[in-house]
């Protein structure tokens, strides 16, 4: 089964839980951003953001990096979560190996 990126504009997780998400940090006063993916946890208020990508991007920020529903984090940083994605099952060996 091949998984889809889910637009945030369309549809947000409707359970809390980790999920695989494609964002954009902007660095203030730029006009462009820069396009990360990582993984995440959504509790339906805010996004949890985690992985080497938030921490080496983000600095100043407190890490794990926490994005509000308004698109900043608390130090007013603005990250826009664009599209996410369930986590994968995890691989299965065959049986008798």
């Amino acid at each position: 089964m091949v998984q889809e990126w889910i637009k945030t504009s369309e549809k947000v997780p409707t359970s809390n839980g980790e999920y695989i998400i494609t964002y954009v940090y902007w660095d203030p006063g730029e006009f462009c951003g820069t396009v990360a993916v990582g993984t995440a946890e959504f509790d339906g208020m805010h996004w949890t953001i985690h992985g080497r990508s938030a921490y080496d991007a983000l600095i100043g920020e407190r890490y794990p990096v926490i994005v509000l529903m308004n698109g900043r984090t608390p130090a007013g940083t603005k990250i826009d979560v664009d599209a996410w994605m369930p986590m994968p099952k995890p691989y299965c060996r065959e049986k008798g190996r």
